[in-house]
Parts: structure tokens; C-alpha cells; sequence
């Protein structure tokens, strides 16, 4: 099992960042004189997410600067081992909230889902990784399948429960479908992708850096995802 597939801190982080994105979200969206709170909020998501991305840029090509960073207190002890040359995940997920937000202002993703991507994504993903760690340590050969089951138990409760206390009728073939993919995604996405690397290790000659370092990052993949299943079963 991979070493790094259990970091306190960083998982600590992961939960209360991603969780704070809510409070911001409703204070924002409370402000009732503020006819384009949506707007300003959607600039102030891109504003993040473009602020992330070029602090990864000048990591990436700048090496005074990359060791400099990893140097500050907390942040380098959470970043795993392929991020210390590409992009954290801090910024997929600013990335994902950005796409969503601007889902939302365009009127493609409701508030329901944008609430339960958030929330999938700060609780399930985490709660797979402690499951598949506990099953590892027990001497259960197949930890990735109770990860995977935990994932997908997990996101089923927390969008139904979220969707029902929008009021709004719970779609279960929807929920289910996309906790099952989404579930697959979390468990299997590092499996897939050092498959890939092995037979596209060529391109990383002729693309620029920037582009050969990313990742398919379950903090990206995985909000937006499930809102593209939910959205297409019209929950």
C-alpha cells in the first residue's frame, strides 16, 4: 500500500478546507443588498484558483522557489510526492469549485449540487482512505475494494440527505450511479494513471513541463463528476 496514502495533517487540511468553502458560499450569497454577490464570488473563486496555479508554475520551474515553499511551516509536510514537482491538490480542488461556481452562475449546476460535490469531496474522499488504511492494517488483501465500498456508501448517504434537506425529491438511480463511478475514480485513478505514464512517457518530450506534470487529481475529477451525473439524470 502506498505510503503516503494517510497524512493527519493533510487530511485535516483537505476536511476543513474544503468545508469552509461552504460558509463562504452562504455568506456571500446572505448579503441580499449586494444584487452581484454571484459574480463577485465567482471572480474571487478564479482569482484563487489562478493564484494557486502560478504559485505551482514558479515551484515548478524556479527550484529556489519550490524549496523555498516547501520550507513553510505546514506546507511542505502535507504534499505527497508527486506534487513537489506539479500541482497540489489544493489546487485541483480551487480548479473544481471554479468550474462549478461558474456552472452555477450560468445556470447548468443548481445550488444542491454544488453543496453536495463539496461535501462528497471533503468527507467521502477522506473516509475512503482511512477505511482502506484500517483494512490494510487488519491484513485484508482487497483494502482497495472496502475503500471504494466506504466511498460509495458515503457520497449515497451524504447527497441524499443533502437533496432531501433542499426539499427536493431524491433521484436515487442518479445518487447511486454517481457515487458508484465516482467511487470507482477514487479508488482506481492511481492505478489507471501509472498505466497511462508508461505508455505516453514519449510525449513528456515534446510538451512543455506545465502541461506533462498534470495529474488527474480525485480533487478534481471527483466534484465534477458527480455534478455532471446529477446533472444529466436532471436531479
Amino acid at each position: 500500500m502506498d505510503q503516503e496514502a494517510w497524512n493527519t495533517k493533510r487530511k485535516l487540511w483537505h476536511i476543513c478546507g474544503c468545508l469552509s468553502m461552504l460558509p463562504v458560499y452562504f455568506l456571500w450569497r446572505g448579503i441580499n443588498y449586494f444584487d452581484y454577490w454571484l459574480i463577485c464570488l465567482l471572480g474571487l473563486a478564479w482569482l484563487l484558483a489562478g493564484i494557486c496555479v502560478t504559485i505551482d508554475i514558479i515551484r515548478l520551474y524556479r527550484p529556489a522557489a519550490n524549496q523555498a515553499f516547501k520550507r513553510l511551516p505546514f506546507y511542505g509536510s502535507i504534499l505527497r510526492a508527486h506534487e513537489h514537482f506539479g500541482y497540489n491538490a489544493s489546487t485541483y480542488c480551487f480548479l473544481a469549485v471554479a468550474i462549478l461556481i461558474t456552472g452555477l452562475y450560468c445556470g447548468l449546476v443548481s445550488e444542491v449540487i454544488l453543496v453536495s460535490a463539496i461535501v462528497v469531496i471533503a468527507i467521502a474522499d477522506p473516509l475512503a482512505a482511512l477505511v482502506r488504511l484500517l483494512s490494510y492494517e487488519l491484513g485484508i488483501t482487497n483494502f482497495r475494494f472496502f475503500g471504494f465500498l466506504a466511498f460509495a456508501v458515503a457520497t449515497c448517504l451524504l447527497v441524499a440527505l443533502i437533496f432531501s434537506f433542499y426539499g427536493g425529491g431524491i433521484n436515487w438511480l442518479a445518487i447511486i450511479i454517481a457515487s458508484l463511478v465516482t467511487a470507482a475514480i477514487e479508488a482506481y485513478t492511481g492505478s489507471v494513471w501509472q498505466y497511462l505514464k508508461s505508455i505516453t512517457a514519449g510525449m513528456t518530450l515534446v510538451l512543455p513541463k506545465f502541461i506533462t506534470v498534470i495529474y488527474p487529481d480525485d480533487n478534481f475529477t471527483l466534484p465534477l463528476v458527480l455534478a455532471v451525473i446529477l446533472i444529466l439524470f436532471g436531479s
